[in-house]
């Protein structure tokens, strides 16, 4: 239990600092781009990390030998571009409490984004199996929704350059409710379940995607470090409330559970929008 809080400890740290540096060399005109293409990567990772297990198993040192490699060598491209990484801005006085009040709407789709995506990782295969796909079937869909994960970020960060940032995130919103509604349909009805899933992943992750780009524009370099540990603290929030949550609505009430917590939650973040959600004050 040790090892695993200071690994997550780390991780965050990494995460912050990371998310930090490319909102600062971020511009306005780029800013979707390079955040889908960051949130691509980080998807990437979620999906090759349970690959790699699958393929090495749990036993012995190999899994541990194996992630220091991984962490290793994400220190390399560190060292070759140590001359281009930004200096970090003077230390913001700003509080927690306040980075929070600032954009109440980035905040809720942390919250939102955390708890569908890790409530989807942990339970759509078993949302499979309870609905009669085999094994190799339930894996499957879990498989596409990760691939739109990775697939669909860099395209929707392009359109949010190119479209307020804003509106992009209703439409996510609105494809994220839309797709937890159509999955009960789709679950027995042949091949359009697969692009359906792609398309839900793809939409589903893009809202923290989209969080980030609207923090880099409502914060100054200096109180982006404060603003990405908020973000990144509500995230994390969202991702131990969305597995357990979904796990207790499957017990209770059957597969479909899982699709109302994720329903309710893109409901409420819909609700949230319109409600608290504001114009963005540009960054200082």
């Amino acid at each position: 239990f040790l090892l695993r809080f200071l690994n997550g400890a780390a991780a965050s740290i990494q995460w912050v600092i990371s998310e930090t540096w490319l909102n600062i060399v971020a511009t306005e005109r780029d800013r979707g781009r390079i955040m889908g293409l960051y949130a691509s990567v980080l998807a990437a990772g979620f999906a090759i990390g349970p690959l790699i297990i699958s393929a090495v198993g749990i036993e012995g040192w190999l899994p541990f030998l194996l992630v220091t490699l991984a962490i290793a060598l994400g220190a390399v491209p560190i060292f070759f571009a140590r001359d281009l990484v930004p200096a970090m801005p003077a230390q913001s006085q700003a509080s927690l409490l306040s980075i929070l009040r600032v954009q109440p709407l980035v905040m809720a789709c942390g919250l939102a984004g955390g708890l569908m995506d890790f409530a989807l990782f942990a339970f759509l295969p078993i949302y499979g199996l309870r609905h009669g796909l085999s094994e190799d079937g339930a894996v499957l869909i879990l498989s596409l929704f990760i691939g739109g994960n990775v697939l669909l970020q860099i395209p929707i960060g392009w359109v949010a350059d190119h479209m307020s940032r804003r509106t992009t995130l209703l439409v996510v919103i609105l494809v994220t409710l839309l797709g937890a509604l159509l999955l009960p349909l789709a679950i027995g009805a042949g091949w359009w379940l697969y692009p359906l899933l792609v398309l839900w992943g793809g939409t589903t992750f893009a809202v923290y995607t989209l969080a980030l780009g609207l923090l880099g524009d409502s914060f100054a370099p200096a109180q982006l470090a404060a603003a990405n540990v908020a973000l990144v603290m509500v995230y994390q929030v969202g991702s131990v409330i969305g597995p357990t949550l979904s796990g207790t609505a499957i017990d209770l009430t059957g597969p479909e559970g899982l699709v109302a917590v994720v329903a309710v939650s893109a409901a409420a973040l819909l609700i949230a929008f319109f409600k608290i959600g504001k114009d963005a004050p540009r960054r200082g």
